[in-house]
C-alpha cells in the first residue's frame, strides 16, 4: 500500500501546549520475577507528554517500552510512583473507573493490530463505543472509517485486509472516541516503509488537528524522527534525546518489527477473551473480571 487520502481535509494545525499535561509519570518503577531472578523493567521513570505533543520513546527490545506504555494506559500498575492521565491519578481509580478512562480518554495502537478476527472492520472500530454503551455508534464509526480510507471495507473481516489496512482499522478504533491521549506501541513495526510512513502521517495529522497527545514507543530512529521530541529508554531508565527531530521530518527505510509484551494486555481481561480478542477488548476499555 502506498499513500492514501486520510479524509481529514484541510485542518487548523495546533502546536503542543506545554501548559496542559496529558500524561505524567512520576518516579515510576516496575519489577518482574523470573524464578529467583528480579528483572527491573522500569527504574524511577519521570516522563511528561503535553497536549498536542508527539513524543517518541526509543529503545531496543527488552528495554521496558511496552511495560511503560501498558502502565501509562492503566493496563498494568507500577510498583511505585504515580501515573496521571490529565488530572486523574490512576492509582486512585477503581478497575471499573480505569476501564472507563481507557474507553473515553485513551486510544491504543499496537504493532500486531489486535483486531478481533470474528468481527467486521466496522464492529472492531465500534468496540470502544459499544463497551461504553454509547447512544451513537454507527455514524462516528462510518465517519472514522471514511477518514482513514476504509469505508469500502467496513463489512470485511480483518483476515481479508492487508497489513496496512488492518493498522488503519486499529487506528480508527483508537481514535473513534476522540481520546485526549494516544499510546502507540511499534505502530509501524510490521509494515513496509511506504505503509509505515502513511500510518505515521495519519497519526501525526490527527494530533495536529485535535490537540491530542501521542506517545509512541519504537526501536526505529526513522519513525522517531517524525516526533516533536524523542527520548531514549534503556535498561528501564529514560535518558536524553536520541536526536533532534521536529514536526514534518520524514521517516526513511523499512521499519522492522519486534515482539511486544502482550501478556500485560491480555491479562487485563481475565477469563473472557484470549489472545487478540483480550488485547483488543482491554485496549478498548473492557472491565477486568477482578482487580489486579
Amino acid at each position: 500500500m502506498g499513500r492514501f487520502e486520510s479524509g481529514w481535509g484541510e485542518a487548523v494545525l495546533r502546536e503542543p501546549d506545554p501548559s496542559l499535561t496529558a500524561l505524567s509519570l512520576e518516579g515510576v518503577s516496575k519489577r518482574f520475577h523470573r524464578g529467583l531472578e528480579e528483572v527491573v523493567a522500569l527504574d524511577e521513570v519521570d516522563l511528561q507528554v503535553a497536549a498536542g505533543e508527539f513524543l517518541a520513546l526509543v529503545g531496543p527490545s527488552g528495554s521496558g517500552k511496552s511495560t511503560l506504555l501498558h502502565i501509562a494506559g492503566g493496563l498494568d500498575r507500577p510498583d511505585s510512583g504515580r501515573v496521571l492521565v490529565g488530572d486523574d491519578d490512576l492509582a486512585t481509580l477503581s478497575a471499573a473507573d480505569r476501564a472507563r478512562l481507557r474507553r473515553r480518554r485513551v486510544g491504543f495502537v499496537f504493532q500486531f493490530f489486535h483486531l478481533i478476527p470474528t468481527l467486521s472492520v466496522a464492529e472492531n472500530v465500534a468496540l470502544p463505543l459499544t463497551l461504553d454503551r454509547a447512544r451513537r455508534v454507527d455514524a462516528p464509526v462510518l465517519e472514522m472509517l471514511d477518514r482513514v480510507g476504509l469505508a469500502p471495507r467496513a463489512g470485511h473481516l480483518p483476515g481479508e485486509l492487508s497489513g496496512g489496512e488492518m493498522q488503519r482499522a486499529a487506528i480508527a478504533r483508537a481514535l473513534v472516541s476522540h481520546p485526549a491521549l494516544i499510546l502507540a506501541d511499534e505502530p509501524t513495526g510490521n509494515l513496509d516503509s511506504a505503509t509505515g510512513e502513511a500510518i505515521l502521517d495519519l497519526m501525526t495529522e490527527r494530533v495536529r488537528e485535535t490537540g491530542a497527545a501521542l506517545l509512541m514507543v519504537t526501536h526505529d530512529l526513522g519513525a522517531a524522527a517524525r516526533a516533536d521530541r524523542s527520548l531514549s529508554l534503556r535498561d528501564g531508565r529514560v535518558s536524553a534525546a536520541v536526536s533532534s527531530p521536529g514536526p514534518g521530518a520524514r521517516s526513511r527505510g523499512r521499519t522492522k518489527g519486534a515482539t511486544t509484551g502482550d501478556d500485560a494486555v491480555t491479562g487485563a481481561v481475565t477469563g473472557t477473551l484470549t489472545g487478540a480478542g483480550a488485547a483488543a477488548a482491554a485496549a478498548a476499555g473492557a472491565e477486568p473480571v477482578r482487580e489486579r
